[in-house]
Order: C-alpha cells, then sequence, then structure tokens
C-alpha cells in the first residue's frame, strides 16, 4: 500500500476494515489494464502486483477470472510491435513476446495469424 501521509500500520488498518472485495478490485483493475493494452497472464499478475499493490492470490485470481483470450492478447501485442517497431526482426518480435511472458504455444499462434 502506498503513503499518503498515513502511518503504514493505519493505513493498512482502514484498508483492511473498508469492507473492500480485494479479490473484485483485483479483477476490475485487471479488466481496465487489459482494455488499455495487451498482457500476457504472467505479465498482467506481475502488473497487479508491483504497480497496483495487490497480492500475488489477488493478482491470480484477477487473471484467472478476468475473460482474457490469451491468444487474443498475444496477437495484439505482436500487431504492435509489428506496427511501432519495424525495424525489429521476425526474430526479435518473437523473443519479445517472450519476454513479455507469452508461452510458446502463445507465440506460434501469433505468428501463424499475422503470417510472419
Amino acid at each position: 500500500m502506498k503513503n499518503i501521509g498515513f502511518p503504514h500500520d493505519e493505513a493498512t488498518d482502514a484498508a483492511d476494515r473498508c469492507g473492500a472485495d480485494w479479490n473484485e478490485q483485483a479483477l476490475r483493475t485487471a479488466k481496465k489494464e487489459l482494455y488499455m493494452y495487451p498482457y500476457s497472464y504472467e505479465k498482467l499478475i506481475k502488473n497487479l502486483e508491483e504497480w497496483k499493490d495487490f497480492t500475488r492470490e489477488q493478482a491470480v485470481y484477477a487473471a484467472e477470472n478476468c475473460g482474457a483470450d490469451w491468444n487474443e492478447q498475444v496477437v495484439e501485442k505482436l500487431e504492435y510491435y509489428i506496427d511501432f517497431f519495424d525495424e525489429m526482426t521476425r526474430e526479435e518480435m518473437l523473443q519479445a513476446l517472450a519476454d513479455d511472458g507469452f508461452t510458446d504455444e502463445q507465440i506460434a499462434y501469433a505468428a501463424e495469424q499475422k503470417e510472419i
């Protein structure tokens, strides 16, 4: 939890007692993130943990319940590389997808869909 002027213990106590369903909050955040940018399953979890301060369990819940089509996500990400990084080679694009946490099967699917 980011500190915005309250002592950590007081802020934590307030967050614990506010009645929020943190799994649902993580899920809503995941859906917003996926609306704006394509993510792999693993990268979405990492983003929710590191940038949005959800626990690992909350982030996994969100990734598993957000309804994402991970094949669609990898195709969108590959389209992004094709559109904005035309100097990248095929191999560099595929490696970038792997670095983004997509599986070998997902990467192969995207490469076939985009015929690269």
